[in-house]
């Protein structure tokens, strides 16, 4: 089974999640598994509290904490019924000198301060007047929220990047931007300078699963949005759209990828 899945839409260029959430009877983040994403992440607790685990560490947030995920952390959040929160993903592309998100990094949790009321009072503001079109609007938001993040929290120099996760998030991009042609480990291991016994040790470590795996996984979300679309189409069809060349492989990954279609329901 696939320890996480890699979240692409976080990793768009222009790509900002900014929402207030109120307490769901059951709900916890879409998916079976822990998502990651290159973006950075912020959960600013309200009220209540909230359950979130970070690379399988369980924490929990208190009412005027906040958690802050780094790039590439697997994470997903659980909520009670009496919480209200605000969640932030900012993708990559807002990183600039500027407001130092590329540079900077906080603790995974964060405890109460006084400053806190601040920045609730501006996420209240800002979502009350939020444009999600506007390019204006969002490089306001991040760089304001940055500017709020370094003078009430204590930043630390972001740990440089090395090649080994790097590399990996690259050839995850790769594989879904694929997965629908005939890929191969010797293929991508080629593409990203491996060797393959090298790349498919690290792909196993990286990903927690085998490159074979979660390449089917990713035609098995494909099948059920497909299905999802039009739920006349044959099933050889839809299978062979996906990138599945052979009934028997496409039958047993749908017999062991019983979570692609949770997937594919929650959006991945």
């Amino acid at each position: 089974m696939i320890r996480a899945w890699y979240e692409k839409i976080s990793d768009h260029k222009d790509w900002i999640y900014f929402e207030r959430r109120e307490g769901e009877p059951g709900w916890r983040a879409p998916g079976p598994f822990p998502g990651f994403h290159y973006a950075i992440e912020l959960a600013f607790c309200t009220r209540g509290q909230i359950k979130f685990e970070v690379n399988g560490t369980p924490l929990i947030l208190h009412e005027g904490e906040i958690g802050f995920l780094n790039s590439l952390e697997p994470h997903r959040f659980y909520y009670n019924t009496d919480v209200e929160c605000y969640i932030v993903v900012i993708s990559s592309g807002y990183f600039t000198e500027i407001n130092q998100w590329g540079n900077i990094s906080f603790p995974t949790h964060n405890a109460r301060v006084e400053g806190f009321e601040y920045v609730k009072r501006y996420l209240q503001y800002a979502k009350e007047t939020w444009d999600g079109e506007s390019q204006i609007c969002k490089w306001a938001f991040v760089d304001t929220l940055a500017h709020l993040m370094r003078r009430y929290y204590k930043p630390f120099p972001k740990k440089t990047m090395d090649k080994h996760p790097e590399q990996m998030l690259r050839a995850v991009k790769y594989i879904y931007e694929h997965y629908t042609e005939k890929l191969t480990v010797d293929e991508v291991a080629k593409q990203f300078g491996y060797s393959p016994n090298y790349f498919s040790a690290s792909f196993n470590e990286f990903m927690g699963t085998r490159f074979t795996d979660y390449l089917n996984t990713c035609r098995m979300v494909e099948y059920y949005r497909i299905l999802k679309k039009d739920p006349t189409i044959a099933v050889g069809t839809a299978a062979q759209m996906c990138g599945f060349t052979s009934m028997n492989t496409f039958y047993r990954a749908q017999k062991k990828m019983v979570s692609a279609k949770e997937l594919a329901e929650a959006g991945l």
